[in-house]
């Protein structure tokens, strides 16, 4: 399989932070300012795909017990092609320890259709509500979102312990 994610450079972030911008509901994501800061974090990555033509983006936080699958998203005129599918089981070939990654409830076809397709990457949905941390000062929008974990199901302690990683991680970044 041809290798396409490359690690994002401060210099190529604007275009990174556009599509991320333009894939997430303001409340997703952090302020431009954080987001570039947070490119220096050892547990923090951001891949891109395509090119130099940012077609795709994976934010990724790789912590000491596991590792949270933070941002993916792929431009608007690649959708439907496979570069997401691609771009996760690149990622995911190389996990060595359990991941995990919010999604939204099955109330929508589309959110019915991101759970089915990590589904098939090999993740599995669980029964436990999960809010998302605050990613921006001023934000007061509070998502309800599921957690879905890779290779092996957790339970309601092990997400505990992880929900307690990133309240105590991802919140200080606001």
């Amino acid at each position: 399989m041809k290798k396409i994610l490359s690690l994002c450079i401060k210099e190529n972030f604007p275009a990174a932070y556009e599509l991320m911008k333009n894939s997430f509901h303001p409340a997703e994501i952090r302020s431009y300012e954080k987001a570039l800061e947070i490119l220096d974090n050892p547990e923090y990555s951001l891949y891109t795909a395509g090119e130099g033509k940012f077609d795709g983006i994976l934010g990724v936080w790789n912590f000491e017990e596991f590792i949270f699958m933070e941002h993916l998203a792929v431009q608007p005129h690649t959708r439907g092609t496979g570069l997401g599918t691609s771009m996760m089981k690149e990622f995911l070939a190389s996990c060595t320890k359990p991941a995990i990654l919010e999604v939204e409830d099955e109330d929508s076809d589309i959110a019915k259709r991101r759970i089915g397709l990590y589904e098939r990457l090999g993740f599995f949905l669980t029964d436990f509500g999960y809010i998302q941390p605050v990613m921006q000062k001023g934000e007061t929008a509070r998502i309800p979102l599921k957690i879905m974990s890779y290779k092996v199901k957790i339970d309601n302690d092990t997400l505990n312990q992880y929900k307690k990683v990133l309240a105590k991680k991802l919140s200080p970044t606001v």
